[in-house]
């Protein structure tokens, strides 16, 4: 476990970054893209905050694996299996910070033999930084947050994403058609997957459903939702690992809520 200094360091290093991802965002921004996906979209700005949070956590923690999603990866069936496991995603939410729309964090996590322990996301334009540290809780700006008590579907606020794998597509629509309907109070779509977690953790919103999320990015997030008192679920309606492989998720305030939204989410899919 983070001692008070290493978690002061750490804090130093993202209010770094943070510094990086503010001035940058506030002029103009060159978008380029990971292969031949136009939809996956990556900036100069990406590489060079994980480049700065990879040498900084080096330094600190010698002996810690680190993975970065902006970093080429081998032997990633091995890294996970570590005893001290460093996630970084620089920016998640790059397509939002790309064209200065403010919904993105930055996200640290700290996995222990493949259990999230600890997580900072920030989110450098509106001035949030959600913490996580295993059995102590979640705070947002300091402040000691948990999910949201609501267990009445018709209450929920859930923010929900289709994501660019066409096999989850009919799964998704049937959920849309679902809240279309008014089956919830309220959807939409942010499109920054940790901070969405963390909205959720932190008791704004009651659900998060990615037809496709890379859980290993944004690993500390998942704990922080189950820290905060949520879970969160594979389209199958068992509690979803971290992986490398992108997979849908169903994340939600308490599982009183995920028993009472079920009809809504058409689960067992394949």
């Amino acid at each position: 476990m983070l001692n008070t200094t290493d978690r002061e360091y750490i804090l130093r290093v993202i209010a770094q970054a943070s510094e990086r991802i503010h001035d940058a965002y506030h002029r103009p921004i060159a978008i380029e893209h990971k292969g031949n996906d136009l939809r996956n979209e990556v900036t100069s700005i990406d590489r060079e905050v994980s480049t700065m949070i990879i040498e900084a956590l080096r330094a600190h923690f010698p002996n810690h694996a680190i993975y970065s999603e902006e970093q080429a990866q081998k032997n990633l069936s091995t890294i996970i299996s570590q005893e001290y496991l460093w996630t970084i995603d620089p920016i998640d939410g790059t397509s939002n910070f790309s064209r200065h729309i403010p919904i993105f964090s930055t996200v640290v996590s700290l996995l222990h033999f493949g259990v999230p322990i600890f997580c900072i996301v920030s989110n450098p334009i509106t001035n949030e930084t959600f913490m996580f540290v295993k059995g102590e809780g979640v705070t947002r700006n300091g402040v000691q947050k948990e999910t949201s008590k609501k267990e009445k579907p018709k209450d929920v606020f859930a923010l929900i994403r289709a994501g660019r794998v066409k096999k989850y597509h009919p799964w998704i629509t049937k959920i849309m058609e679902e809240f279309l309907a008014g089956n919830i109070a309220k959807h939409a779509n942010f499109g920054a997957s940790a901070y969405d977690l963390s909205l959720l953790a932190s008791g704004s919103i009651e659900a998060v459903i990615y037809a496709t999320m890379t859980t290993i990015d944004i690993a500390g997030a998942i704990g922080m939702v189950r820290e905060a008192g949520g879970e969160v679920y594979s389209a199958k309606g068992i509690p979803v690992e971290i992986s490398y492989e992108p997979q849908p998720i169903i994340a939600v305030a308490s599982s009183a809520l995920f028993e009472k939204m079920k009809p809504l989410l058409h689960l067992n899919l394949t």
